[in-house]
């Protein structure tokens, strides 16, 4: 969300990260993960990979990467 009023900018995956260029099916792909979103309905997006009210998988929740590695192609220091 951005602005005053808010409005929404775009999706984040369940690891933080932004979700950029849907596919040609409107499909959204986790930089680390790898896990799937799909836009449903304006306002609500789903994860196609996993149960929306399960636990992140043990394999899945820790980052294997730095946040600017993925985003910006490299770390910051």
């Amino acid at each position: 969300m951005l602005g005053v009023p808010a409005k929404q900018y775009g999706w984040v995956s369940r690891h933080g990260l932004p979700l950029k260029d849907p596919d040609k099916n409107g499909i959204y792909t986790c930089p680390e993960s790898g896990l799937r979103y799909k836009e449903e309905e304006p306002g609500i997006l789903r994860c196609l990979d996993l149960d929306e009210d399960a636990a992140m998988p043990d394999n899945l929740r820790t980052r294997e990467l730095f946040y600017d590695d993925i985003v910006h192609g490299k770390r910051l220091k």
